[in-house]
């Protein structure tokens, strides 16, 4: 149908423009609307009009737009200046309201102000955000700058007391004085710190005390990394984070973005803070100022030092005690500052992010459940199967005790080495079966559900089986080789998932059993035991009583005595008073070597004592011996 002009009519006008219209997530296309063919339209209109607007009588004129409408919101997203990433089309203006006398708006080219693409986002600035905006108002504060400062002295002494040092007396001074600052820190007059917050400090204190009883270099690297990981949780629960239930996937990823992803993204507040960037209170810069003005005292008081200890003899002897008890390494000190300034700028970034973030609300994450039970049944039934057949087999075996039966060319203690990592990995297999169907199996059949949960609960009751298989196994293969750290780790890991194993069963006989917060509890529980247990010492000391009583067909491997820790001297001490030997006297000098070693005050422990009590005992039998030299036997290397 062809357009026929309308003569001097008013209303005539040129093809209306269509701009593109962009969907959410689509990058706005460089779209070119067609300009010739709509300046050829409305020069064809133009003919029909007499003169212009002057020409037209004033009641004919229609009314001028006001103001308002001839300006652009600046609030509005769209209201942002031409792009050359977004070229805005040179469309003509429309002839709805103004007739085709209207001037038309210059193109971009000319100078003219063009509107953005329609849905292009213009992105906010950073220092406009509300995320930035409180975290300034909560960071640039007393306690702001409390917290950069003593992220940077928590460091510089960690890193010299700890990683350059020994775990013992260090941990607890640490532990207790980050807590006490946190406390302090996180304190609002009118919110109280969350329950679960103040519980969790009780596995820390329990944790820290561990690693201050006695030197367990065989647990420190399970028990220590869990100590910082519990002190991050108590960071971001007394920081006020929300969650919905402690030991599940949606507080994991709340602590990720609370300790992770968000201090990296503001990761330069700690050097705002240091710069005394937005406005502070007064307390905040003299604390600056106190801090600056004692860092610079320290180069003088060294200097007058120095000239003290070489103008009195006395002072200097004095001055040389004290250093040598304090065993301070001068030549680390660029390395504990480079290294402390470091872990200080992480540290600061997440103390003040966990105060000042947004509080946010968590959204429960939809679990879909999509296996169904018709597929479910029978995978378990025959997983069932094959699990209760090896448990009538370890009934017979291990607990009906028909050693008779066992295969030929089998003792039995070799029975029971030979499977015991088939039977971890078994095992291993079972629970991560059980909880993959509990998780995702469909609950919408009642009965087909009852199903999948009993089949559930007899494959819990064939793992418990096999687990105390595996215990019996290890047990028996212990009695007969001896203990060591990781036959000691594999027993205590074996009850732990054995208890674990019971909460299962709970859940498949009751629907609404917290499963996940019993198993929680359980692995922080075990763990502060394992770190109140002595595991080299206790190593040594069961070998070393086994080979005296007669209970063991091995001899004691010194070798292996020595490359546990310090602990271990005591047990070694005791079986040189029965057994000299010159061997197992170069394994306890080398051992004494190591203690010594050790730090006198930031590694320190409990077990300092009876150590050092069977270092005197050593040396004078020593001495003794060497005196009056008499033929010692000398056990070999097993």
């Amino acid at each position: 149908m062809s357009q026929k002009p309308l003569g001097n009519n008013a209303s005539s006008k040129p093809p209306a423009y269509i701009p593109p219209v962009r969907r959410p997530g689509q990058i706005p296309p460089l779209y070119q609307p067609p300009i010739d063919s709509l300046k050829s339209a409305v020069a064809e209109s133009e003919p029909a009009v007499s003169g212009g607007p002057a020409d037209i009588p004033p009641s004919a004129q229609p009314p001028e737009p006001p103001a308002e409408q001839a300006t652009v919101d600046a609030s509005s997203p769209c209201a942002v200046p031409h792009s050359a990433a977004f070229p805005s089309p040179d469309a003509p203006a429309s002839h709805n309201a103004a007739g085709p006398g209207t001037e038309h708006p210059e193109p971009a080219s000319q100078g003219g102000s063009v509107p953005p693409p329609p849905g292009y986002y213009r992105p906010v600035p950073r220092r406009q955000r509300a995320d930035y905006q409180y975290l300034s108002k909560r960071s640039f504060t007393f306690k702001g700058s409390a917290a950069v400062l003593f992220s940077l002295l928590f460091c510089i002494c960690f890193t010299e007391m700890v990683l350059w040092g020994n775990l013992g007396l260090s941990v607890l001074i640490l532990a207790i004085a980050y807590c006490l600052f946190s406390f302090w820190y996180f304190r609002e007059s009118d919110c109280p710190f969350p329950p679960v917050a103040m519980l969790i400090f009780i596995p820390i204190a329990v944790l820290a005390c561990g690693l201050c009883l006695s030197v367990n270099s065989a647990t420190s690297f399970i028990t220590f990394p869990f100590l910082i990981c519990l002190a991050a949780l108590q960071t971001a629960l007394l920081s006020g984070m929300q969650y919905r239930s402690l030991f599940s996937w949606e507080t994991f990823g709340a602590l990720w973005t609370r300790l992770v992803d968000g201090p990296l993204s503001f990761l330069d507040f700690p050097f705002l803070v240091m710069m005394g960037r937005g406005k502070e209170k007064k307390k905040s810069k003299s604390l600056w100022k106190i801090f600056l003005g004692l860092l610079c005292a320290l180069p003088v008081v060294i200097l007058l030092l120095g000239l003290f200890a070489k103008a009195d003899a006395v002072f200097r002897t004095g001055l040389q005690t004290f250093l040598r008890w304090l065993r301070v390494d001068w030549s680390r000190l660029a390395a504990d500052l480079l290294i402390g300034f470091v872990g200080s700028i992480f540290l600061a970034a997440v103390l003040l992010y966990c105060r000042g973030a947004l509080p946010r609300k968590v959204q429960p994450a939809r679990r879909r459940r999509f296996v169904d039970p018709l597929f479910s049944i029978p995978f378990l039934g025959i997983v069932d199967l094959s699990v209760m057949a090896f448990t009538i087999v370890q009934f017979a075996y291990l607990f009906g005790g028909q050693k008779g039966s066992l295969p030929s060319g089998y003792t039995y203690s070799e029975y029971a080495r030979q499977g015991f990592f088939e039977l971890a990995t078994a095992l291993f297999l079972v629970f991560s079966i059980a909880l993959f169907f509990m998780a995702l199996s469909k609950t919408e059949h009642a009965r087909l559900h009852l199903a999948v949960r009993l089949e559930l609960l007899f494959l819990s009751l064939g793992g418990g089986v096999i687990l105390v298989s595996a215990v019996k196994r290890m047990l028996l293969y212990v009695s007969v080789y001896g203990m060591s750290v990781k036959r000691g780790l594999t027993l205590w890991f074996m009850i732990t998932a054995g208890i674990c194993f019971l909460f299962l069963a709970a859940r498949c006989l009751i629907r609404r059993f917290p499963l996940a917060k019993c198993a929680g509890i359980t692995v922080i529980t075990m763990i502060c035991l394992l770190s109140l247990f002595p595991m080299d010492g206790f190593v040594a000391r069961y070998n070393v009583n086994a080979y005296l009583s007669g209970h063991t067909e091995t001899q004691v491997d010194y070798w292996y005595l020595e490359e546990r820790s310090v602990s271990a001297l005591p047990a070694m001490v005791d079986l040189y008073l029965h057994e000299p030997s010159d061997e197992l006297e170069e394994a306890i000098n080398n051992q004494i070597r190591k203690n010594d070693c050790r730090h006198p005050i930031w590694g320190w422990t409990v077990d300092q004592i009876s150590i050092r009590k069977s270092i005197d005992i050593f040396r004078q039998t020593a001495e003794g011996a060497s005196s009056s030299p008499t033929p010692s036997g000398s056990n070999s290397r097993i």
